[in-house]
């Protein structure tokens, strides 16, 4: 059990790190594209829990 504990929070972790890591890329990306919103465009990265609850989603389960 103590395993399953482990893994479900190496997947939680996970799930949260690739989310961080696709809303920096959106927030780029807006930024580059409008350069009128510039430092603006980070606010997107209060999306980075919606956007991890759906990569938990998506993880392969054991």
């Amino acid at each position: 059990m103590g395993e399953a504990v482990f893994d479900r929070a190496l997947r939680r972790g996970l799930a949260g790190d690739i989310a961080t890591s696709i809303m920096f890329a959106v927030a780029l990306v807006v930024a580059v594209v409008f350069p009128v919103v510039g430092y603006a465009a980070l606010f997107l990265m209060f999306l980075v829990s919606p956007v991890a609850q759906l990569v938990w989603r998506v993880l392969p389960r054991r």
